[in-house]
């Protein structure tokens, strides 16, 4: 992990969006709101967010291994919805979910990896050099 002074809150933050991830797909008639929003570009959008987020907290050479826990999560919600009675698993959903891992990964890698950090210093905190 990249040295935060707010990890704990980035990595509470960042759970709570894998959680709410999983209430959202398994939610009997989707995600609330969302309903204007083509599924595909839901996925999509959804997990290059989680791959930014992840990415922010570690360091490059962890940003395949983000990536990967990005698709397994996909492919683990996917699974789920096929035990529900109102959601079905699908595998195009799971397709949509690792194309936007990837975008998000590509995005890493384009400059905005590892951004924590950034966002701390810009905020007034100063490194943690225990980290």
């Amino acid at each position: 992990m990249l040295p935060l002074r707010l990890r704990a809150l980035w990595l509470t933050f960042g759970a709570l969006g894998v959680g709410l991830a999983f209430l959202l797909s398994l939610w009997p008639h989707g995600a609330p709101g969302l309903e204007s929003i083509p599924d595909k570009i839901q996925h999509a959008v959804g997990y290059a967010i989680v791959v930014v987020w992840f990415v922010g907290l570690v360091h490059p050479r962890h940003y395949r291994w983000v990536f990967l826990g990005a698709v397994v999560l996909g492919g683990l919600i996917e699974i789920l919805q096929s035990f529900t009675e109102t959601r079905q698993g699908d595998w195009a959903d799971e397709g949509a979910d690792a194309l936007g891992a990837l975008v998000g990964l590509l995005a890493a890698y384009g400059g905005l990896g590892g951004w924590m950090p950034w966002v701390e210093r810009r905020l007034g905190f100063p490194p943690d050099s225990d980290a």
